[in-house]
């Protein structure tokens, strides 16, 4: 929504927000995504491995997921120190 104040229009890129999710969440795996949302394993394995993009709500909450988890467990890419 514009104001006068902020005349910009700002758009989410939803479906690119799956895409790049996509990969974490197939790594993170269907019984754990399960536990965690409460969504059925079926449900899961449709949206990550056949294709079917989920509800927004869902979608939001997955990508809400994996950004948590994330921020969590941060990845160290540093090569081995001698």
């Amino acid at each position: 929504m514009r104001t006068i104040e902020d005349p910009t229009l700002r758009y989410q890129d939803e479906a690119g927000d799956w895409d790049a999710a996509l990969p974490a969440l197939r790594a993170i795996g269907v019984k754990v995504l399960a536990e965690l949302t409460g969504m059925s394993e079926r449900t899961l394995r449709s949206r990550l491995w056949e294709g079917r993009v989920p509800h927004p709500e869902e979608r939001r909450e997955l990508i809400r997921l994996v950004a948590e988890l994330s921020r969590a467990r941060p990845t160290h890419r540093e090569g081995p120190t001698e």
